[in-house]
Protein backbone atom coordinates (compact mmCIF):
# COMPACT_ATOMS: atom_id res chain seq x y z
CA UNK A 1 0.00 0.00 0.00
CA UNK A 2 1.11 3.46 -1.05
CA UNK A 3 0.65 6.25 1.66
CA UNK A 4 0.13 9.92 1.09
CA UNK A 5 3.35 11.91 1.74
CA UNK A 6 3.25 14.58 4.01
CA UNK A 7 5.60 17.58 3.64
CA UNK A 8 6.30 19.17 7.13
CA UNK A 9 6.69 22.78 7.59
CA UNK A 10 10.83 22.51 7.54
CA UNK A 11 10.32 20.81 4.05
CA UNK A 12 7.98 23.57 2.90
CA UNK A 13 10.79 26.52 3.82
CA UNK A 14 13.53 24.45 2.05
CA UNK A 15 11.44 24.22 -1.27
CA UNK A 16 10.58 27.94 -0.44
CA UNK A 17 14.25 28.32 0.04
CA UNK A 18 15.60 26.95 -2.95
CA UNK A 19 13.23 28.37 -5.12
CA UNK A 20 14.44 32.09 -3.73
CA UNK A 21 17.76 31.29 -4.72
CA UNK A 22 17.33 29.67 -7.91
CA UNK A 23 15.44 32.73 -9.06
CA UNK A 24 17.92 35.07 -7.67
CA UNK A 25 20.88 33.64 -9.28
CA UNK A 26 18.79 33.09 -12.17
CA UNK A 27 20.31 36.51 -14.17
CA UNK A 28 23.57 35.24 -13.70
CA UNK A 29 23.50 32.24 -15.15
CA UNK A 30 23.47 34.02 -18.35
CA UNK A 31 27.52 34.42 -18.14
CA UNK A 32 27.78 30.74 -18.54
CA UNK A 33 25.86 30.70 -21.98
CA UNK A 34 27.90 31.02 -24.66
CA UNK A 35 28.51 34.23 -26.49
CA UNK A 36 28.18 32.63 -29.91
CA UNK A 37 24.02 32.17 -28.92
CA UNK A 38 23.21 36.22 -29.81
CA UNK A 39 26.66 36.82 -32.37
CA UNK A 40 29.48 35.34 -34.09
CA UNK A 41 32.01 37.48 -35.68
CA UNK A 42 33.92 35.55 -38.69
CA UNK A 43 36.24 38.29 -39.85
CA UNK A 44 36.86 41.97 -39.56
CA UNK A 45 39.64 43.18 -42.60
CA UNK A 46 40.24 46.08 -42.97
CA UNK A 47 42.01 47.16 -45.80
CA UNK A 48 45.42 49.32 -46.68
CA UNK A 49 44.88 52.71 -47.18
CA UNK A 50 47.26 56.02 -47.96
CA UNK A 51 47.93 58.83 -45.38
CA UNK A 52 45.63 60.40 -44.95
CA UNK A 53 42.61 58.30 -46.45
CA UNK A 54 39.97 56.29 -44.19
CA UNK A 55 40.74 52.52 -44.72
CA UNK A 56 37.32 50.87 -46.17
CA UNK A 57 36.38 47.88 -44.28
CA UNK A 58 34.56 44.18 -44.07
CA UNK A 59 32.95 42.64 -41.63
CA UNK A 60 31.64 39.31 -41.78
CA UNK A 61 29.11 38.15 -38.80
CA UNK A 62 26.57 36.48 -37.66
CA UNK A 63 23.97 37.89 -35.40
CA UNK A 64 21.35 35.59 -34.21
CA UNK A 65 19.21 37.02 -31.29
CA UNK A 66 18.26 40.29 -30.53
CA UNK A 67 20.58 41.78 -27.44
CA UNK A 68 22.22 44.84 -26.06
CA UNK A 69 25.86 45.34 -25.80
CA UNK A 70 28.92 47.79 -24.84
CA UNK A 71 31.60 47.77 -27.84
CA UNK A 72 35.25 49.27 -27.46
CA UNK A 73 37.21 49.03 -30.85
CA UNK A 74 41.13 49.77 -30.77
CA UNK A 75 43.81 50.73 -33.48
CA UNK A 76 46.35 49.08 -32.31
CA UNK A 77 50.18 50.29 -34.29
CA UNK A 78 52.83 47.20 -34.86
CA UNK A 79 55.91 48.63 -33.17
CA UNK A 80 59.22 46.75 -32.35
CA UNK A 81 58.15 45.23 -29.40
CA UNK A 82 54.48 44.22 -30.26
CA UNK A 83 51.27 45.92 -30.81
CA UNK A 84 50.60 49.09 -28.86
CA UNK A 85 47.04 50.93 -28.48
CA UNK A 86 46.45 54.70 -30.55
CA UNK A 87 44.75 56.38 -27.23
CA UNK A 88 43.21 58.52 -30.21
CA UNK A 89 41.89 55.61 -32.18
CA UNK A 90 39.87 54.09 -29.85
CA UNK A 91 36.02 54.10 -30.08
CA UNK A 92 33.24 53.28 -27.67
CA UNK A 93 29.59 52.88 -27.27
CA UNK A 94 26.25 51.04 -26.42
CA UNK A 95 23.64 49.58 -29.14
CA UNK A 96 21.18 47.80 -29.76
CA UNK A 97 21.82 44.53 -32.30
CA UNK A 98 19.28 42.56 -33.92
CA UNK A 99 18.94 39.71 -36.83
CA UNK A 100 18.08 42.49 -39.38
CA UNK A 101 20.48 44.80 -38.64
CA UNK A 102 23.24 45.30 -41.45
CA UNK A 103 26.40 47.26 -41.76
CA UNK A 104 26.53 50.24 -44.36
CA UNK A 105 27.67 49.46 -48.17
CA UNK A 106 30.60 51.32 -47.67
CA UNK A 107 31.64 50.48 -43.95
CA UNK A 108 35.35 52.61 -43.10
CA UNK A 109 37.30 53.09 -40.18
CA UNK A 110 35.62 56.35 -39.21
CA UNK A 111 32.40 54.23 -38.83
CA UNK A 112 33.41 51.53 -37.04
CA UNK A 113 35.42 53.92 -34.53
CA UNK A 114 32.24 56.87 -34.51
CA UNK A 115 32.56 59.39 -32.79
CA UNK A 116 36.32 58.91 -33.07
CA UNK A 117 38.16 59.87 -36.28
CA UNK A 118 41.68 58.36 -36.58
CA UNK A 119 44.10 59.66 -38.29
CA UNK A 120 47.15 56.85 -39.39
CA UNK A 121 50.37 58.19 -40.22
CA UNK A 122 52.73 55.51 -42.53
CA UNK A 123 52.76 52.14 -40.56
CA UNK A 124 51.66 48.98 -39.87
CA UNK A 125 48.15 48.46 -37.93
CA UNK A 126 45.87 46.05 -36.47
CA UNK A 127 42.10 46.69 -35.14
CA UNK A 128 40.47 45.08 -31.72
CA UNK A 129 36.95 45.15 -31.24
CA UNK A 130 35.20 44.06 -28.17
CA UNK A 131 31.87 43.59 -27.51
CA UNK A 132 30.50 43.10 -23.98
CA UNK A 133 26.71 41.73 -23.28
CA UNK A 134 24.41 42.16 -20.83
CA UNK A 135 24.91 38.82 -19.51
CA UNK A 136 28.44 39.68 -19.36
CA UNK A 137 29.73 37.35 -21.88
CA UNK A 138 32.14 38.90 -24.62
CA UNK A 139 33.06 38.88 -28.01
CA UNK A 140 36.15 39.57 -29.29
CA UNK A 141 37.85 39.95 -33.04
CA UNK A 142 41.21 41.29 -34.54
CA UNK A 143 41.29 42.20 -37.90
CA UNK A 144 44.25 41.47 -40.31
CA UNK A 145 47.35 43.20 -40.38
CA UNK A 146 46.59 46.40 -42.51
CA UNK A 147 49.08 48.89 -44.10
CA UNK A 148 49.21 52.68 -44.12
CA UNK A 149 51.39 54.11 -46.83
CA UNK A 150 52.75 57.62 -47.50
Amino acid sequence: MIQAMRISDRHWWMIIFVLWAMAMTAPSLNRFIPSSVWMSVHSIHVDDAKAGEVPTMRVERTIRREFRASWVAEVERLTLGGFEILPNCVGRGTNSYSPDARLPARLDLDWWLFPTACKLHPGQYRLETRWTLSGGQEVRALSNIFTVTP
